[in-house]
């Protein structure tokens, strides 16, 4: 009886560590490195809205603003036929939080101060492109 519960105790031991030697799957870690391309229109109203001076900050691995104002990236925005368009380039799969700092409507005199988006990637060797609301 004594040997059986050992073999029981000794199987059971075994069972557990078995168990605990699955690898689980880890979730896409964002930032350089990859070959995805991010590119934001910034759209003021609903609309493609000619912006000035219009800055984006990235921060790889947040679905929410940093509780520092430290991002891991910007890049000005260029205006090209009424569209604001911002391109980050080489990241790898993962969340994004996408937000700009200041931009200057022209039409309007206003200063933007406002505007923000989550983005996921999830393919390399893609496009990925969407829209960053800005306003006052």
């Amino acid at each position: 009886m004594k040997k059986r519960i050992n073999l029981i105790i000794v199987f059971a031991a075994m069972l557990i560590i078995s168990a605990s030697c699955v690898k689980k799957a880890n979730p896409p870690v964002a930032g350089k490195g990859g070959t995805a391309t991010l590119v934001l229109h910034a759209q003021h109203h609903s609309l493609a809205w000619p912006i000035d001076t219009l800055v984006l900050y990235i921060k790889y691995n947040a679905t929410e603003a940093p509780t520092t104002p430290v991002y891991d990236d910007s890049t000005t925005c260029v205006c090209a036929d009424s569209i604001v368009t911002c391109t980050f380039t080489n990241l790898k799969n993962g969340n994004y939080y996408v937000a700009n700092d200041h931009g200057y409507d022209s039409s309007r005199f206003t200063k933007l101060l406002t505007g923000a988006v989550n983005v996921t990637i999830t393919q390399q060797n893609a496009i990925t492109t969407t829209n960053i609301p800005v306003s006052e």
